[in-house]
């Protein structure tokens, strides 16, 4: 308990020495030691943050969120819905994984109407908490209570059996909460993160318009409202031909590309939302390679890498080191040329994607530094239908009691 107040040292490696010292001790049988592990709460937990990371990959909450921003102009707004979410969200996957999904999202908020980030992260965090009194699988004690009852009394408890209570609670304490925030310093700045440190401009990269796009037919105005003016089209390239600074009342066509410009997590939300497909050169997949295999990092291009002075095309990337340039980003210059025929500069940033055991090796030939690691996806995000449908069928089978 004294290293886990001190905080010096990981909480995992805090318990793992606890762990440890029992076996030390004796108090600990050494054939138990991992015993713990094949529990079913620990299984339970576990199965539950898998399905959690499934619903927080398919978009569903970052599609929820987009479309209430317009609306959370005031701290007491955002820090109701904020509240509310974390609160119902919890009722039905790990509060952790809840509060995983929606603090970058509160971070987002914060930014973009200067508020100070303690007044929306902790009344998420407290929300969290409550929602996991909602449910049978909303809290860890909740199941091992349940089962603590089977081995007393034979019967479980059932899926809604805490809610009457739970609910009550919960809903009470989103209320407060929506109130009480104005208790919480709002002096408190976030500190910079990494990547905000290297005061990164705007990416510019490449999308297609196909068949499926939402934009198809709609124009650059349409466009502009459907991706709350995060992004902009910096250029349109229709037949061969380039359109630079296109005018708002331009109608957008299947077969444009779109030169976009905007930072990675909003050229991500406009590319899935949008149904848009990044143009990069393709081969056939190597069978062998599974999407674990595949990374999307930041590189710097140093001063000497043979990248400078040179493009895409010329140097046959995908060809020769098998990786794509997905988006670059230029100090002080916004570029308006197609990325396979953009000369690199020292200094730029670049997302590119490729092997995860080839990247290290191409990097040090090419000489481009990675950047610290950010959480980038670029249209990696898969289809919201089959996590979602999981999940309702777990829930429903759980409120059966089948399963």
């Amino acid at each position: 308990m004294a290293l886990f107040v001190w905080g010096r040292l990981r909480h995992d490696l805090v318990a793992m020495l606890a762990l440890l010292a029992g076996v030390a001790t004796g108090v600990v049988p050494t054939d138990k030691v991992f015993s713990g592990l094949a529990d079913d709460v620990v299984i339970l937990v576990a199965c539950a943050l898998i399905v959690s990371a499934a619903i927080a990959r398919s978009g569903l909450i970052d599609a929820l969120l987009q479309s209430l921003a317009p609306y959370l102009k005031t701290t007491q707004a955002q820090v109701a819905v904020l509240a509310g979410l974390a609160a119902g969200f919890s009722g039905f996957i790990k509060n952790i994984a809840a509060l995983a999904v929606l603090m970058p999202l509160a971070f987002q908020l914060a930014r973009r109407s200067k508020t100070s980030p303690s007044r929306l992260l902790m009344p998420l965090s407290f929300a969290a908490l409550l929602g996991g009194l909602v449910t049978l699988i909303a809290g860890s004690p909740n199941i091992i209570v349940s089962r603590v009852r089977v081995e007393q009394t034979g019967v479980p408890f059932g899926m809604f059996d805490f809610t009457a209570v739970g609910a009550a609670l919960a809903i009470a304490g989103v209320a407060y909460l929506a109130f009480a925030y104005r208790l919480l310093p709002d002096d408190r700045k976030a500190a910079a993160t990494t990547g905000l440190s290297f005061d990164i401009s705007g990416y510019i990269t490449e999308a297609k318009v196909g068949p499926e796009a939402v934009i198809a037919a709609k124009s650059i105005g349409e466009f502009e409202t459907l991706v709350d003016r995060e992004v902009e089209i910096v250029a349109i390239i229709r037949d061969g031909r380039r359109m630079q600074w296109p005018t708002q009342s331009l109608i957008i066509g299947e077969g444009d590309i779109l030169l976009l410009e905007g930072e990675p997590e909003a050229l991500e939300r406009a590319v899935v939302k949008l149904k848009l497909g990044l143009t990069r050169q393709h081969k056939p997949p190597d069978p062998e390679t599974t999407t674990d295999d595949i990374a999307v990092i930041e590189v710097v291009v140093a001063p000497h890498s043979v990248l400078v002075g040179r493009t895409a095309e010329e140097l046959r990337l995908y060809d020769r080191y098998n990786f794509n340039v997905l988006a670059v980003s230029r100090k002080g210059k916004r570029i308006s040329t197609r990325l396979r025929s953009t000369a690199f500069q020292a200094g730029d940033v670049v997302i590119v994607q490729g092997d995860l055991s080839q990247l290290p090796d191409t990097l040090r030939e090419l000489d481009c530094l990675p950047l610290a690691q950010r959480k980038i996806q670029l249209a990696q995000t898969g289809s919201m239908i089959l996590p979602i449908g999981i999940f309702a069928a777990a829930i429903a089978l759980a409120i059966a009691g089948t399963v």
